[in-house]
This record gives structure tokens, C-alpha cells and sequence, in this order.
């Protein structure tokens, strides 16, 4: 079931790409074809934990979705909400109150039925746990929200009524839930919501389980053979018996492992590996939009970056276009605010900042440091492999005027508590948004609430903002929303809270043994493997 045992500028890219391939061709790595029933995927993106209650980012989603359904899902390849674990619900007239009908005949891993007492233990749980998924339930709901009604039928009531619930549970929050059996039998006295055991065990309802769990180095999932069998739209029965996600940190190795066959897929790969890899035989490319941003984080709570013609003069020194066309091969749209095209909300005529280095320097004069000054710039490459490049480029965009920026690579779970620790100056970041909502766009990246672990590591606080936002999560109508949303979105850019790059689509390649239909792109979890079969 879930044995997971814990065992413990661009001259410069092409030197680090020649020694990552020559320490690659050392390494003895082999060249076999992957067996025909297993799917082997390759990323830099470790999972951080197998807990819904814990989860921070992606590569965690990415885990669960194997292991995990939702009470309701969005379907293939799209933002329309259908049911999984509950097969129909219903909203009350205020929007307040929703009843969910679950499937009957759901097992989970060990062999407990999924019922609506199971959705309430895991509710109680993750409010307990009290990490990023508690977070973002909390801003309308409590410890008394959910309600068993009876054996199959769960009541869920909102503390204050937000007009996007449903897709919190389909992709904001995601809402997984683990056998409560097996959770009580790996409590214990000092542990007892078996929060260090479920970091890297599973006992979920979905199509495969976890049978090795090696950190930072491959994790392995086995189908479940008693899988109720998942909705065609979202998770329908697995067409192999195993998937091993392996973390490969090396964008150069990767790629040669794909087209020696060692991998079936490779995702998060850099774009010009992408544009080499769409000329090579055997290799498909499939992209997609998804509503992934590119931005910079400046610690509006450490000087000199509280200040705000500091702020403003680095968002004026940075030549967007160049980052663009260097760092994503022309494949991205720039950004001016938090809210992404398609988003309800968004303003095309929102103010961006363009270089223009005259008033950058002008800036720095008006803001005390005509010098300018030391600053430390942190990037975690398995985060995203662009990153390697446009922290080179960022380097030398601030160095013309005056400010000295030091590199810090890390690996994305050290960067993590860095940042939560308010210390660090400037950091690279990406953002995917889980729903097309304003609400978890502004919550997350301008909300105080949000300070520190839950994401918003600017630290940046405006109790107009505030108040804005806290209107927004309640209001209904849709025109004073976007009016809301404008007045949020135009203090954000005006206060140069962050430095603002590009949406960008993601990309994933494959072997020609896998058919790119089977590997359905979500907006808000890139992508996930289903019902991937491969060819023979």
C-alpha cells in the first residue's frame, strides 16, 4: 500500500551546460527503453510532502494527484467543475450552504469505504495542521463548516458566503483526503495528527499508491487494483502499472536521458532545450497556456527595499522584452499586475513598468542611494530552470545602477524557509494560480494574513488593500468585483510591491511512444498523466 520508507549572461550557461553533459556522459546512466507498462517522468521539482493537510506548491500537487480524487474536480483541460468523490451538489440560494452527495462503493488504499464521516475527519484534521491548505479555507470557513447529514451526504456551510467555493474545492485548496484508519493507526502521543508520518505516506482513493518514496530522488507509485475506477473526465482508470517520478536537477542531463530513453517524459525543461528537442526525432512537444507567472519579490519590510523609489527604480532598470526573448524564447506575454489574462478582472491597460534607465538612476538619487548598494538575490533552479539565466541578467540589469547583487542559488525548500524568515532582499519566484479567481491572487500576494508561510513573502502591508481585498472575497456582483479588483491591482503596481515579468505557458516533451492527448494540461497543476498508455 504506502511502504514509502523515508531513506534518508548566456557564456556562462553554456559552460555550466558542458560540464552538467560531461559529468552526465561519466555517470553510466543507462540507455534502456522504459518497460512498456511502467511511465518514467523526469523533473527537477522534488515532492515536498504526500499531505494535503501540508502542502505548499506544485510538486506536492503533483504527488497527490496519482494517489488523491477531489470532492469535485475540473475537467479535462478546462475550468468547468464536475463532480469526482461526490456525484452531484447542490447551493443553497445565498450561496452560503452546499450539499454534497457522495459515491457510494469508494475505497480507499487500506480497504476503509469512503463516507461522509471521512470528509469530516480530514476537514477537522487539515484546520488542525494549520499550514497553507487550513489557510486558505480559514478566510471563510471554520472548524463547524462541514456537517455529516448522513452516511453519504455531507453539508458544507460557509462562515462568509465567496463566490468562487466551488473552485476552491475543484482547484484552490485541493481538498484530497486520506483513509482516517490509517491516519489514527500512525498517531501517537506526540503526534497525534501523524503529521511527520503522513509527510511522506499516503492511504488516498486514487489510481495508484506510493510504494517508494526516495527524497529528492524518485518517488514510485504502483496502480491500485481496487481503484473504483475515477470519472472519465478526470481521473479514469490507469492505462500502466507504475509511474516512477524522478528528480533530475540538471536541465542538460534530462534532456539526454529523454532521447536515450531513459525517460518517457521530461517536464520544466528551459525553453531553448525545448526549441532543440522539437527538431529531434522521437520527441513530441506539447504546450499549453496555464495561468503560471515569472516575478521578482522585494522584502518591502527591509531597507532599502521599504522604500518605495528603491522598489520602483529597479522595476524601471529591467528590460522585460530581452527577458522574454532570451530567457523564454519569445514564448511568454507580459505581465503588469498579479491578474493574468482570461482572469475576471484583468486590465490591458494596467500601467507596466519599461526600462528606462534615466529614471531608474533618478530614482536611486531621490531615494538616498545615488551609489547605490549591496543586495542579495536568491533563485532555486528545480523551482524553474529559467531561473538560471534570468538571475545572470536581473545581475547585470541592477548593476547599472549601482546596486551590486550577489547570487543565491538554493534548492526550493531552503529558499522556502529563508523566505519565511523575512531576512533575504530580492528573490525570484513563479506563481500558478489553482483557479481563475482574483480572490487567491490578491489574498495570497497582498494580504497580511498571507505574511510569512502562506506565500506572500513581499511582507508589503496597506490597510487599503487590505480592506479592498477583504471586500472582495465577499462581493457577488460582478461589476463592483472588477472595480475592486482595479483599485487592488493599481496599488500593487503603483507601490512597485514586485517586479512584474511575463505569464508563461508550460511545456512538456515526450517520447513518440506517448500519445500527447493522454497528457491532459490543467490551467492551474500544469499537467497531470491520465489516462496515459503507452505504444508498444
Amino acid at each position: 500500500m504506502n511502504p514509502g520508507k523515508k531513506r534518508g549572461p548566456r557564456s556562462v550557461l553554456k559552460m555550466v551546460a558542458a560540464a552538467s553533459f560531461f559529468v552526465f556522459l561519466l555517470s553510466g546512466w543507462g540507455a534502456a527503453k522504459t518497460p512498456d507498462n511502467e511511465l518514467v517522468i523526469g523533473s527537477p521539482s522534488a515532492i515536498e510532502t504526500m499531505d494535503p493537510a501540508q502542502h505548499m506548491s506544485v510538486g506536492s500537487f503533483k504527488g497527490e494527484n496519482f494517489v488523491f480524487n477531489n470532492i469535485v474536480a475540473y475537467s479535462k483541460e478546462s475550468a468547468k467543475v464536475v463532480g469526482e468523490l461526490a456525484e452531484s451538489w447542490t447551493m443553497s440560494s445565498d450561496g452560503k450552504v452546499i450539499t454534497f452527495k457522495l459515491r457510494k462503493g469508494v475505497k480507499f488504499h487500506d480497504g476503509t469505504a469512503l463516507n461522509a464521516a471521512a470528509v469530516k475527519f480530514n476537514w477537522d484534521r487539515m484546520l488542525k495542521v494549520n499550514l497553507s491548505p487550513a489557510g486558505k479555507y480559514k478566510t471563510y470557513a471554520d472548524e463547524n463548516s462541514i456537517e455529516v447529514v448522513d452516511e453519504y451526504t455531507v453539508r458544507f456551510k460557509q462562515t462568509t458566503p465567496t463566490p468562487a467555493v466551488i473552485d476552491y474545492f475543484a482547484g484552490g485548496a485541493k481538498f484530497y483526503l486520506n483513509s482516517p484508519t490509517y491516519i489514527k493507526a500512525h498517531s501517537s502521543a506526540d503526534d497525534p495528527l501523524a503529521v511527520k508520518w503522513m509527510a511522506n505516506h499516503e492511504c488516498g482513493t486514487g489510481p495508484f499508491e506510493l510504494v517508494e518514496w526516495e527524497p529528492d530522488s524518485k518517488y514510485v507509485f504502483k496502480r491500485f487494483p481496487g481503484y473504483w475506477g475515477g470519472t472519465p473526465e478526470v481521473k479514469p482508470a490507469p492505462q500502466v502499472e507504475k509511474i516512477t517520478y524522478k528528480i533530475v536537477k540538471d536541465p542538460s542531463a534530462m534532456r539526454m536521458m529523454l532521447e536515450r530513453g531513459d525517460l518517457d517524459i521530461a517536464e520544466k525543461l528551459p525553453a531553448d532545450a525545448i526549441d532543440q528537442l522539437q527538431k529531434t526525432p522521437g520527441i513530441k512537444i506539447k504546450l499549453a497556456d496555464i495561468w503560471k507567472m515569472v516575478f521578482m519579490i522585494m522584502n518591502c519590510q527591509k531597507a532599502p527595499f521599504d522604500n518605495l523609489k528603491v522598489r520602483q527604480a529597479i522595476s524601471y532598470a529591467i528590460h522585460y522584452d530581452e527577458l522574454i526573448k532570451h530567457v523564454e524564447k519569445g514564448r511568454a506575454k507580459r505581465l503588469a499586475g498579479t491578474m493574468m489574462e482570461g482572469f475576471p478582472g484583468y486590465d490591458p491597460n494596467l500601467f507596466k513598468y519599461n526600462l528606462d534607465l534615466e529614471k531608474a538612476r533618478q530614482l536611486m538619487k531621490e531615494a538616498g542611494y545615488p551609489s547605490g548598494f549591496k543586495a542579495t538575490l536568491l533563485y532555486s533552479a528545480d523551482r524553474y530552470a529559467g531561473f538560471e539565466l534570468m538571475s545572470v541578467m536581473i545581475q547585470s540589469y541592477l548593476k547599472k545602477i549601482g546596486i551590486e547583487v550577489s547570487l543565491q542559488k538554493m534548492a526550493w525548500p531552503a529558499q522556502v524557509e529563508t523566505m519565511k524568515k523575512g531576512t533575504f532582499d530580492m528573490a525570484l519566484q513563479t506563481w500558478t494560480a489553482n483557479y481563475p479567481d482574483p480572490v487567491e491572487q490578491t489574498f495570497f500576494f497582498f494580504h497580511p494574513e498571507t505574511f510569512g508561510l502562506r506565500w506572500n513573502w513581499s511582507y508589503w502591508k496597506n490597510d487599503r488593500v487590505t480592506a479592498l481585498i477583504d471586500d472582495l472575497m465577499k462581493e457577488f456582483d460582478n461589476s463592483k468585483r472588477t472595480a475592486l479588483i482595479k483599485e487592488i491591482e493599481k496599488l500593487g503596481v503603483d507601490n512597485a510591491v514586485y517586479a512584474y515579468f511575463y505569464q508563461v505557458p508550460f511545456a512538456i516533451a515526450m517520447k513518440d511512444t506517448i500519445n500527447p492527448e493522454d497528457v491532459w494540461f490543467h490551467p492551474g497543476i500544469d499537467w497531470i498523466p491520465s489516462p496515459v498508455s503507452k505504444k508498444k
